[in-house]
């Protein structure tokens, strides 16, 4: 009786009946508690008002609308149209039923609200302070070493800067810190500084390293690189 291809006719007082059921009756959306096993009986009433295997009919288009008929039968028109609605529900309802299968929403939803807890957490935390991610700026200090030609000033202030940047986006990082950084990232070009804070470090207290003393240590041991190049350099007598 459902079947309402255009090669077989309702004639009037069938369209009336089949509408007057279909009309007003929504299908039952599964509700979020009910356990896989239901979708089989979910899909069973379904079936009762409308052929599951006949969804796709309307929206593929496998069945097409009738203007002509529809013009001149009302009724037709009606019944048409409620199935198109009836069609498009049920299908819609049967992909969610899947898909929540398919992704265990129903097992999971208790830790559903997880994925926007950590949202929140990484938009909080990437725009505190003016909006920039100290993780960055930290990033850059740590690998910022001293460059080829560069001197132990402009190496200093490019870190210091740096420093300001991060503590202003609300990162940490104490002065003995910075300090032993301004060292350690100085290596390649002063390998015997290197050496020597890391024996400093072994008989004293790092943490009372400050960055004055740390620039000394570099202008010292960027004098000392001047004067061998510079006697390198000289003329023999």
């Amino acid at each position: 009786m459902l079947d309402n291809r255009l090669r077989t006719r309702y004639n009037d007082a069938e369209l009336v009946d089949a509408t007057s059921k279909m009309i007003g009756k929504e299908v039952v959306l599964p509700k979020r508690k009910d356990v896989k096993e239901e979708l089989a009986r979910w899909r069973s009433e379904v079936t009762l008002r409308f052929p599951l295997y006949e969804l796709d009919a309307i929206p593929y288009e496998s069945e097409r609308y009738d203007s002509q008929l529809g013009y001149v039968n009302p009724k037709y028109h009606r019944w048409y149209d409620t199935r198109r609605v009836m069609s498009f529900t049920a299908m819609a309802l049967s992909l969610d039923m899947n898909l929540r299968d398919l992704f265990k929403v129903d097992e999971l939803r208790e830790e559903m609200e997880a994925p926007s807890l950590l949202w929140d957490r990484i938009v909080a935390y990437f725009t505190r302070g003016d909006g920039i991610n100290p993780d960055y700026i930290l990033r850059d200090l740590l690998n910022r070493e001293l460059k080829p030609g560069e001197t132990v000033d402009q190496y200093v202030t490019v870190s210091e800067e740096l420093v300001r940047r991060y503590k202003q986006a609300n990162g940490g990082m104490d002065e003995w810190e910075h300090a032993s950084l301004l060292i350690s990232s100085s290596q390649r070009d002063f390998r015997e500084l290197a050496e020597q804070h890391t024996e400093w470090c072994s008989k004293n207290d790092r943490h009372t390293l400050t960055r004055a003393d740390a620039t000394r240590r570099l202008r010292q041991a960027e004098q000392a690189r001047l004067q061998v190049a510079s006697l390198q350099g000289s003329p023999e007598t």
